[in-house]
Formats: C-alpha cells, structure tokens, sequence
C-alpha cells in the first residue's frame, strides 16, 4: 500500500495552476500557441472543478497550451435564462478574440452546449468531454467525426462491497442524496448495486423531500449498525443551496457514524473513504486527448473511454476513530494523513539498544521533523504567495485586494497594474482606506456586504454589471470575487462599458431594421405589379400582396420553399439561375402562368435583377412580374389585321403593276401621260413591298420562320452589288466596304439578303449625315460570318436601342421625321433568324450606330 500525506487547497491549486500558464507567455511563446476553451457546466466554488483544472494545467503546462475557462454555474442557476446569457455573453467574446483550437466540455451540462452550439460558434473545432454521468450520451459521441472524451463511472459496488466488509456489524446502508439529475441517476445506481451486499439492508435520506435541518436530525438518530454513503448535497427541497465544503461540514456535524464518498474530492474533511473517481486523473486524461488532437492525431482515433480506473483512498484519522483496521483494507489502498512516527517504527529497537536514550531520541527526532515541515510548509507557502502575487500583478483583469480587520472594516490591500490603467494612476492613494472611504459611491449598495461575507464565509459573489460614475471609478463593471485566505479576498473586475455600448447600439439597429420592415411591406402592398425576391438558393424570401394574388398564394403558405414548388416554369429557373450565378446583373423573360379567376392561361412578363449587399456580393434575385395578357391580345389582332389588310391589297396591287408595266411597254402615250404612269407603276412597287414586308411580320408574329429559296452564293458578290447600287443612288454619302479577299460561298437566300443590306444601308444614309462615311464590314470566322454596317449618324439611347426591332417602332416620330414605317428592322431580324443567325446593335447618341449580324457557314458537299 503507498501513504500520502495530502492537503488540498483548492484556490491554491487553481492559481497555481493560472500562474504557471501566464509565466510561461515569455517572448518566445509569441509564436501564437495553441489556445484550449475550457466550458464548465458549474463554478469556481463547485469541488470538481479545481481538481479538472489542476490536471489539465499538468500536462498544457508541458506543451506551452493556453486555457481559458467559461464557467455555465447550471448548479446554482438552471434556468433557460442563464443559458441564454452564458450563450451571448460567449458568442461576444469569441468575435473578438483569436480563435481557440478545441473545447473542453466538464460535466453533462457543457457537453449538451457545446453539441448543440457546434456548428454555430464551435465550426470545425474538435470537443474533448469529461465529467460525463449520462454514459448513453458519451457513448453516442463515437459516431460523431470530431468529439470523444471520457464517460464518468463510479465504483458503487465495490465501495458498498468495502463498506460490508470494513464493519462486519453493520446492517444498513444510508445514501444521502439531493434533487439534482446526477445524484438521482447513482441513487438509482445504488439500489441497483444491492446484489453486492445482500446481507445489508439499502435505504438513502432524499434532501428532495427534506431540508438541511431535517436530514442533520435524520443523520443524529442513526444506529451504530448503520453506515452512510454521500452521493450529493446541494441543495434541499425549499431550494437552498450550500457549497460542497459547507454541506460535507454540515453531515460531519451531525453525523456519529462512518461517512463513505464516490468522489475524491471532501477527502481530508471527515469522509472515511471508499473506492474514489479522481477528477485530477479525468483532466489528465482529457488533456491528454487534446494534446493527440492538436498533434495531428484524428478524433476518430480516440474512442470515447468509459472510465478511468478508480482508486482505493482513505483517511488515516477516520479509520482511527472508527477503528477500522488497516489490515483489511485492499492491498492497493492510498492512505492519506498518516503519520511518519520515526519512534513508532523504530519503537522496539530503540527500547532494546539505547532504553533510556530512546526518550531523548525520540523527541529530538520529533523536534527536527516537526521543524522541518514547518520550513517546508513556509517554503511552500511562500512559493504559493509569489505565484498569486504573480497572477494579479499580470492578469489583465484589475484585481482589488481586501482585508476585513479586527474592527469588521473592509481595508483595501493592494491593487495590480491592470486595475491602475483601467481607474487611473491615483487608485494608490487610496490603499489602506476602507471601501466606504476609497469609493463612497457603494455606500447603500450590496456590494461592501458582499465583500464582507466572503471574507469572513468564503463565499464567491459574481456581478454581471456595475455601473459608477465618480472618480476614480467612473465606467460599467463586471465583478468576480472570491476569498484568497484567512479574512482576505480579491475582487477581479474589467471594463464593459464598450460591450454595454455596443449592446444598446445593437437594439438600436434591430430596432431601425424593424422600422425598415415596416416601411419595406408598406411599399410592397403600394405596388400594383407582383414583386418576388428569392435567395441564392431560390428560396422565396419575400413576395407582395400583388403577387400573392397573381399567384393564387400566400407568403405564410410558401415562405423558405423553393420557387420550383411554388412556379413550375423552366424558363423563368433559368433566368434566376442566369442573374444569380452568372456575370449577367438582369434579364426579363415572359412566361405563361394559370388564372385562377377563369382558369384561363395569363402572360406575364418576368423582369429579374440582382440584390447586392455593401460588399458587393450577391445575396438574392428581385422579381418584378407584369402581367402583359392584354397587351399581347392587342398584339394578336393588330398582327391579325395585317396580315388580313395584306393579303386583300396583294390582288389588287398586282393587277396595277401589271398593268401598269404593260401600258408602259405599248407606249403610245405623251410625256405627260407616260410620266404619269412611270409614277403610278413605281409607287405601286413601293406598296407592293410594304405589303410583303407586312406579311413577313405576320408569320413572324404568329410564330412561323420567314420562308427562304437558299443556294449557293458569294457573300462579298452580294455585298458590294446591294453598295454600288447606294454609291450611285446615295452620291452625297460615302460608303467604304472591308471585304474578304477570297470567296466566301455560303447556302444562303440572296434575296432575302439583299433586302437585309437594303435596310440596313437604308436606315444609315437616312439617320446619318450628308458627306458621312458609311462602313460595311464582313469578316469570315470559323463557324459563322460577322457582317457589319456602320454609320456616323444621330445614334440611339438605350431605350430606343430595345425597341428597335419592335414593328412600327420609328427612332423619330416626329412629323419631319425620315419616311418609314418602321417595319424594316423587324424583316431584318426575321430573315437573320431564319438563317439560324444573330443580330445585335451598339449605338450611343451623337456617336453613330452599328448594327451587327452573323450567318452560319455551311460546307459544299
């Protein structure tokens, strides 16, 4: 068996522990080392936590790994409210600090966190667990990619088994138990644990069902035949909470019998012993994993474990006052506080050699032990004072040290540097004044009693916000303080007023962002077309009343779905997908949608444009629909009239040309006469063209391709023939041609070209100046010809510019306009698009126009 001689001062171990990682941050660990978030479900006053820490900081320590430390205090404050506010006040610090490398999740509380937050604020970083009572949950974790950790199990058979056997004459066993989840699930583990014991009788004290000052009375009235097992103490059933220390002194108290524990921690403090879980050892082993990770190692190499091995631990002195004999303890047993007496061990062969000597002897033996572990102890204490004087003079937080003497009055000590760059070089001044006379803004306040009740209790006290307004102090606080020894505390505050600021702003802009929506769904009840806004995924996010009317919907019914579900229109998917996911900023298409009025099919035109935000980054589609049913039923008639008007003027035109030609032919006539129908056989040409011309935007219009005679033939022939025609009939203009030196033979209709050109060369000469040069360009590519025709004229604006090719659109309508219909660019569009070709236009005003086609090239076979 080993024997240790163990005191725990747990603030000691934890500072210690804090002063060991902040003096390791020398120049050369500027090298950005690795930083571990440490979430605690509890707080520092919970017993488990400094052992956690106390092991994690052994082994971070060693690879130069910082740990930070949030504290959930789910024990004392359970409510969805404190989660809440643990959530937000984390979600602030970590957008503003360097990000961590893992989490370390303590007890089932932080595990649930940190699982639930993962992706949120936790994306990508591996979570190590320890502390864990819900074994069921620990186990789970095997299936996810980027947590493990360590399932906490405790030895209830084999203490209840060591119980029986210590103290043959015990016939009962009595668990202590509180109301919360893990003492109720190992009180449930206790009575499952009965097999073990079947001699003995199990029966627990429930502080669900009790208080404090019942269970010290339950506790007085037990019989020497019966032991007791503490699983937990926290609280009792009118909710009052004592710290782990305070609970384990208040059972010793009362309690005349043998105390047994599951946990290390309350060892030392009046617990016999039992077969301990160490929360020393699950940090290490929680460090250890950590450290893997961090190394390269993946977490699905590191399998959840369901416990690490528990030990033996007894107090000498209880076994002493229950006389348990140290023979039938386990042979692996650690026994703590017992005594090393040199005379005890020795005691027979000093009676045998030196007899009277033996007293001397063993008293100055006595002495020099004595002697030495005093100087130990005041090395050790020394030690520990350097390193808490360590940590507050470099701890970026103010700390304010206080001393409650002889008088109760509350004396401030000692400040650190942080605190004097945060109140001002004058805080000095006022070291060894009382807190009422140092700041006396916090007479009538809670904040001196506070002060004084962990002074004189031990207690830690914890306030989000202060707010003080005289000098030195004049700022919002957040305060922690907590005892560092015998009538002394430290109070470490820091500065939040930036944090209070940006919070009010935040409810300001929240509120301006709901004044906007306000006014934005104002708006969009004003608008008569229907107005759509869909994400880059093309969930609808946003849709108008017209809208919702239009589609036979509401917002509520389809709002987040997919705009495929809501519109089955592959046309319009692919404009959204064109403006949402490609260079192109806005495009319009017209689409079909039913009428639920008359179940008939209406038109709408779909106009879509993309929604940048301040970066410039596209966050959305906003869709404008127009519903254009009765404009096209105009169209439809108007392009029926032509085409009936055209067809009853082809006879009788042809009747006049023809006779018109024949008269012209026989001759016989005057000048006059002839001149006449010289007039008569030309303007009837004019309008037999216009006729034509009328027809061909009716099979446009009704959907029909413009019908071509092709064949064989020389572009640049046909090119410069329709040019010399102009040179001679245009002599005021000049026309300069780039055409292919080589033949360019292509299956085109030479006539329906000649007429594009015609048009085009036309349209040029019309808008252009007298003495301009007009440019006709042809340029063979691989797959296609790029022909060109180029003015110095009046130009157009955009607007003009798309409604060039609508039918009986004039680019000026005035009454000294050019003469024209504006039927031409609509032919000329029709004839390019029935050789599969494309047309496009690049004009600006003053600046000329050039309008652009391409034709296929076909090969001779």
């Amino acid at each position: 068996m080993t024997h240790k001689k163990t005191t725990r001062p747990r603030l000691t171990c934890f500072l210690a522990a804090l002063g060991i990682l902040l003096c390791g941050f020398t120049p050369a660990a500027l090298a950005l080392p690795h930083r571990v978030l440490f979430i605690s479900s509890y707080n520092p006053g919970f017993p488990t936590f400094f052992d956690q820490v106390e092991g994690m900081s052994r082994l971070f320590h060693q690879h130069r790994i910082l740990l930070d430390i949030e504290f959930m205090d789910t024990k004392r404050f359970p409510s969805e409210e404190n989660l809440h506010l643990f959530r937000r006040a984390l979600t602030y610090k970590l957008s503003h600090i360097r990000a961590y490398d893992a989490i370390i999740a303590g007890d089932d509380n932080a595990l649930k966190f940190a699982l639930t937050e993962q992706s949120r604020l936790f994306r990508d970083l591996p979570i190590v667990f320890l502390g864990i009572n819900d074994t069921s949950l620990a186990l789970e974790q095997n299936l996810h990619p980027r947590v493990t950790g360590i399932a906490e199990k405790v030895s209830m058979k084999e203490t209840l088994a060591l119980m029986a056997k210590l103290h043959p004459g015990a016939r009962r066993i009595v668990a202590i138990a509180d109301p919360t989840t893990t003492a109720q699930a190992d009180l449930r583990t206790f009575y499952a644990a009965r097999t073990s014991v079947p001699e003995i009788s199990l029966a627990h004290l429930s502080l669900a069902d009790m208080t404090f000052q019942t269970l010290g009375e339950r506790l007085a009235e037990l019989g020497k035949d019966t032991l007791v097992l503490l699983i937990s103490a926290h609280q009792d059933r009118e909710g009052i909470g004592l710290p782990f220390s305070e609970s384990l002194q208040f059972i010793n108290a009362h309690l005349p019998r043998p105390l047994y524990h599951l946990y290390y921690h309350g060892m030392g403090d009046g617990i016999v012993g039992g077969k301990l879980l160490s929360h020393v050892d699950q940090g290490k082993s929680a460090a250890r994993m950590v450290i893997d990770i961090l190394h390269g190692k993946p977490v699905s190499r590191l399998p959840v474990q369901t416990g690490i091995p528990n030990r033996y631990v007894f107090d000498y002195r209880q076994l002493q006052r229950f006389q348990v004999p140290i023979a039938s303890l386990p042979a692996d047993s650690t026994i703590l506080y017992r005594p090393a007496s040199f005379f005890r061990t020795y005691r027979q062969g000093i009676w045998v050699l030196v007899c009277l000597l033996a007293l001397g002897g063993g008293v100055v033996v006595l002495l020099l032990s004595h002697l030495r572990q005093r100087l130990e102890s005041e090395e050790a204490l020394k030690k520990s004072e350097e390193r808490f004087r360590s940590i507050i003079h470099f701890s970026p937080m103010g700390v304010l040290q206080y001393q409650l003497d002889a008088s109760d009055d509350l004396v401030l000590t000692g400040v650190n540097a942080a605190a004097r760059n945060i109140l001002g070089e004058g805080l000095d001044s006022l070291v060894g004044k009382t807190i009422e006379e140092a700041f006396p803004k916090l007479i009538g306040t809670e904040v001196p009693e506070q002060f004084r009740r962990i002074c004189s209790l031990g207690t830690s006290w914890h306030c989000p916000q202060i707010s003080y307004e005289d000098f030195p102090i004049k700022g919002t606080y957040e305060t922690r303080a907590f005892q560092t020894g015998s009538r002394k505390m430290a109070c470490f505050f820091w500065d939040i007023s930036e944090r209070t600021r940006a919070e009010q702003a935040l409810k300001e802009a929240l509120d301006n962002a709901r004044n906007a929506r306000q006014q934005l769904e104002a708006i969009l009840k004003s608008v008569s077309d229907g107005l759509l806004f869909t994400d880059l995924d093309n969930r609808i996010m946003l849709l108008s009343r017209s809208a919702e009317e239009m589609l036979g919907v509401a917002l509520n019914d389809i709002f987040g779905l997919p705009i495929g579900q809501v519109i089955q229109n592959d046309v319009l998917w692919g404009g959204l997908h064109s403006v949402a996911f490609e260079d192109q900023e806005e495009t319009s298409v017209t689409i079909g949608l039913p009428d639920n009025r008359d179940h008939k099919t209406r038109t709408v035109q779909a106009n879509m444009a993309a929604v940048r935000n301040e970066e410039g980054l596209k966050r959305g589609v906003i869709t404008l629909l127009r519903d254009i049913s009765r404009e096209r039923e105009l169209d439809l008639m108007k392009t029926e009239f032509i085409s009936t008007a055209a067809h009853e003027l082809r006879t009788p035109l042809t009747s006049v040309i023809g006779f018109s030609e024949v008269l012209l032919k026989q001759g016989g006539f005057n000048e006059q006469q002839m001149e006449f129908l010289t007039i008569i056989h030309k303007k009837a040409e004019v309008l037999g063209k216009i006729v034509e011309d009328l027809l061909d935007l009716a099979r446009v219009d009704s959907g029909q391709i413009i019908r071509l005679k092709k064949d064989w033939a020389n572009i640049g022939s046909i090119l410069e023939r329709c040019v010399s025609d102009y040179r001679r009939a245009c002599t005021d203009h000049h026309f300069k041609t780039v055409l292919p030196d080589e033949t360019v033979s292509m299956l085109v209709d030479d006539r329906k070209l000649f007429q594009v050109m015609e048009n085009l060369l036309s349209n040029a000469v019309k808008f252009s100046p007298s003495g301009s040069t007009v440019q006709i360009t042809c340029q063979p590519m691989e797959t296609e010809v790029h022909i060109a025709v180029s003015d110095q004229g009046i130009g157009m604006n955009p607007d003009q510019i798309t409604r060039i090719f609508d039918k009986f659109y004039r680019v000026d309508a005035s009454n000294t306009a050019r003469e024209g219909l504006g039927l031409g660019m609509g032919i000329v569009r029709g004839i390019v698009e029935a050789h599969q070709g494309r047309i496009w236009v690049n004009s600006k005003p003053e600046r000329g126009t050039t309008i652009s086609f391409t034709l296929p090239r076909s090969t001779q076979e």
